[in-house]
């Protein structure tokens, strides 16, 4: 019975035994490599700085430990282990919002971190890695999951700061929900920021979730493949 749940399971996350897909080994040696042919390539101006910081940046990621702990080329694994990754860090962000982790300086830093993390990812996904893409619809899906996670992460920096004019007594659900409010820049003005930190963090917000908003989102979205299906005439159209 456990062998047969856990090869239901297998195929649940993984999928059918992949034979002929295979990604080159990924970690820092593969990010190495693709930083040594992006330098010889015979690229200019403000698009190559970009790539080649983006791609050194990279190496800051906790994604290339896990690739190289992981040590796999199945992209199903690889992908599998990445979003464990990305499920736990916004599950973290989120424990820390709602039992007052965010009273601690270093985990402030940590989370400050993951920002960091993501918006680096976010960038490097537009402008460097988008052709070594497992899966455009699902880099657009994992972004969605980056804009709830950018939320949670600026509440936690609006309670850290006690930046904001609360409705009665101030509240992890009241952070959250200004963020919210703030990153979808609707400004109901119920919740307002308070001194040059608030403003500042505000600002930030704004500055972040708009561009997530233009430029992330709008180039996964270009990427997705235009879906089709067989027609009983034979032939394809829009689904």
């Amino acid at each position: 019975m456990q062998p047969q749940f856990g090869r239901v399971l297998k195929m649940i996350f993984l999928g059918p035994e992949e034979t002929s897909d295979r990604l080159p080994p990924q970690g820092y040696r593969r990010t190495k490599e693709l930083i040594k042919e992006e330098w010889n390539k015979p690229t200019f101006g403000i698009m190559r700085l970009v790539r080649l910081f983006l791609m050194t940046i990279s190496c800051l990621s906790p994604i290339l430990m896990i690739d190289q702990l992981v040590g796999s080329t199945k992209p199903s694994v690889v992908a599998l282990s990445r979003e464990l990754y990305y499920l736990a860090r916004a599950v973290l962000i989120g424990i820390v919002v709602f039992s007052q982790g965010y009273k601690s300086g270093l985990v402030v830093a940590l989370v400050i971190y993951f920002v960091f993390d993501i918006l680096s990812h976010l960038a490097g996904a537009t402008f460097v890695w988008g052709k070594y893409s497992i899966d455009p619809r699902r880099s657009l899906l994992l972004a969605l999951v980056n804009y709830f996670e950018l939320t949670l992460a600026f509440a936690v920096f609006y309670l850290h700061w006690n930046c904001l004019a609360w409705i009665g007594r101030g509240s992890a659900t009241q952070a959250l929900y200004f963020s919210i409010v703030t990153a979808t820049t609707v400004g109901f003005g119920d919740v307002l920021p308070v001194g040059a930190t608030g403003e500042r963090i505000v600002i930030a917000q704004l500055s972040i979730f708009l561009l997530f908003a233009v430029l992330f989102v709008s180039t996964f979205l270009s990427r997705v493949p235009t879906e089709v299906r067989p027609t009983s005439q034979g032939k394809d159209r829009l689904a």
